[in-house]
């Protein structure tokens, strides 16, 4: 009888986690994925004395949402839990699953040897009896695998197979991914069947309201559109991103429409896609290092508290081995030798593992940072090929974007090599900042006076602090001359007490008597919280003062 309240209790448990677990997926089933992610976490924490199965169904969609969210470490260390689950009750079906999805989670991480290793142990598994949905999956994702890395012709057959067996399919996803692959792969081949391909894709997405595939099918099939349709295309496409909350892919498709808008000459639109997509890649960075952070504290955490309970454990063992073991001496001495050498090589072990964890999470984050400034020298050399191909046009405002992602990339540079990555040493930055405009100053014949002071600023502060430089620059090379001989430009950044000194002038004719108040550097200097003054009695200056915190 003493039993039955602890059964009771494991029976609610597990009652609620399997409640949890259909909240979960109803939510993802409509692109809620901060709900679903609630509902499942909490599934997983009340799924610990449930049964077997459903506590690897629980990991496996858990796992599915966390990879939504882009969170792969956590996603492959549950689908890892779940496989493990499903190998020790020979589930092979659901293991099978685990397994193509553990393949395109390598694949989403652009993993090539582990996407190999994990489709073909799922292809040894497949069997006659392999349900068709299951069967599907595969295919589809081995094709996505052939594409990305190896055969194209091979994940042509593929998709191929997909359709073919589609009226047997319940999980219309696949069937409209598998349209979209073939869509892709009869790109160069024959264009009219690669569109057919596409809008067979589409149709099945609207059919079955598959928003991230229709999002997808959408964005392919601009590939050889013209502008207007590219337009209307991603326009959808895009507050379809915006409904299911997914900043990738408003990224993604915010940078594919700078370009139709552009073509078209609206670069009002252009710059504002532009300036979304910037702000996008800088918010998701955040979010993947905060991230990134906070798993390496939850297993520091955790493993302290393991260490922690060891050690008391081995205090416990100690006390009660002396208590027992009063009298023979020599014999507890012994024993209280072998404890203390065995439990210092329990730590010696785990700080190794927790070094080698350490040096990976490093490795992952310097990884990260390399292929964000990859990605905006890719965005500034494309701004200034763009500006080689309209050679005829006025290049000035791609000039203008060019030297604002300048000034980022600059920034996220002294950033990431930086030991304290909250604060950046602003007189460095500024240096750098000033002496990407050096040759345009003297290309036309403009003398310069540089003097900055090494300071240190938050990072938030020093990049409002670069834009602004940057924007004085580009407006004093407009504005500030004509048709004079004498051109002079002086920058002084130094600090007096506890305030950084601003001053930025040039003495041309201009601007010179005007009353002038450019919006953009305003709105620079509100977010830096300065109250600017503007001289324009003997050409241009600005100055203010600012409170180092």
């Amino acid at each position: 009888m003493l039993c039955l309240p602890v059964l009771l209790c494991i029976s609610k448990a597990h009652s609620q986690a399997t409640q949890e677990l259909t909240k979960g997926k109803a939510f993802a089933a409509q692109y809620q994925i901060d709900s679903a992610y609630a509902h499942l976490q909490n599934a997983v924490k009340l799924s610990n004395k449930g049964a077997d199965n459903t506590r690897a169904l629980i990991y496996v969609h858990y796992g599915k949402v966390l990879k939504l969210k882009e969170k792969t470490d956590s996603t492959f260390f549950y689908f890892r839990k779940s496989a493990d689950i499903y190998e020790k009750h020979k589930n092979a079906d659901s293991l099978l699953y685990v397994t193509i999805s553990t393949a395109e989670l390598f694949r989403f991480r652009d993993n090539k040897d582990k996407a190999e290793q994990y489709i073909k142990r799922a292809e040894r598994m497949l069997t006659t009896s392999t349900p068709p949905n299951i069967r599907a999956y595969y295919y589809n994702r081995r094709a996505g695998i052939e594409n990305m890395f190896f055969s194209r012709d091979y994940a042509l057959e593929l998709s191929e197979k997909v359709i073919a067996m589609q009226d047997k399919i319940t999980d219309k996803e696949i069937v409209a991914y598998s349209y979209n692959e073939l869509g892709a792969l009869y790109v160069q081949k024959d264009s009219k069947k690669s569109n057919e391909y596409y809008r067979a894709a589409l149709d099945v997405a609207e059919r079955y309201n598959l928003l991230i595939p229709k999002a997808d099918v959408l964005v392919n099939l601009c590939r050889r559109a013209s502008s207007d349709q590219k337009i209307k295309n991603l326009e959808e496409a895009y507050r379809i991103a915006l409904h299911v909350n997914n900043m990738d892919m408003q990224m993604r498709i915010s940078n594919l429409l700078f370009w139709p808008y552009k073509d078209k000459g609206d670069y009002k639109k252009a710059f504002e896609y532009c300036y979304i997509a910037l702000a996008l890649q800088e918010k998701i960075y955040d979010s993947r290092a905060l991230a990134k952070t906070a798993e390496i504290e939850r297993k520091y955490n955790l493993s302290k508290a393991e260490e922690e309970l060891r050690y008391k454990n081995a205090e416990v063992r100690s006390a009660r081995t002396a208590i027992i073991l009063t009298t023979i001496i020599f014999a507890l001495t012994l024993v209280v030798l072998l404890v203390v050498a065995y439990f210092l090589r329990k730590t010696r072990k785990n700080n190794r593992k927790l070094t080698v964890l350490s040096e990976e999470n490093e490795f992952l984050l310097s990884e990260a940072n390399h292929r964000i400034n990859n990605n905006l020298q890719l965005i500034t050399i494309m701004i200034s090929d763009e500006v080689r191909k309209n050679s005829g046009n006025d290049p000035a405002p791609f000039h203008k974007i060019l030297s604002k992602v300048n000034s980022i990339a600059l920034l996220h540079r002294h950033l990431y090599k930086a030991d304290d990555k909250r604060h950046v040493n602003v007189g460095e930055y500024l240096q750098e900042v000033l002496h990407s405009f050096s040759e345009v100053f003297a290309e036309q014949g403009i003398g310069t006076s540089f003097t900055t002071e090494n300071i240190l600023l938050s990072n938030e502060d020093a990049k409002y602090m670069g834009l602004l430089v940057t924007e004085l620059c580009i407006n004093t090379l407009k504005y500030a001359f004509e048709g004079q001989e004498h051109k002079q430009v002086e920058f002084y950044l130094g600090a007096i007490g506890d305030k950084i000194i601003f001053r930025f002038s040039d003495n041309g004719t201009g601007a010179m008597g005007k009353k002038i108040s450019p919006l953009l550097i305003q709105r620079l200097c509100r977010q830096l919280k300065v109250e600017c003054r503007i001289d324009t009695r003997n050409g241009f200056l600005l100055d203010f003062e600012k409170q180092i915190k």
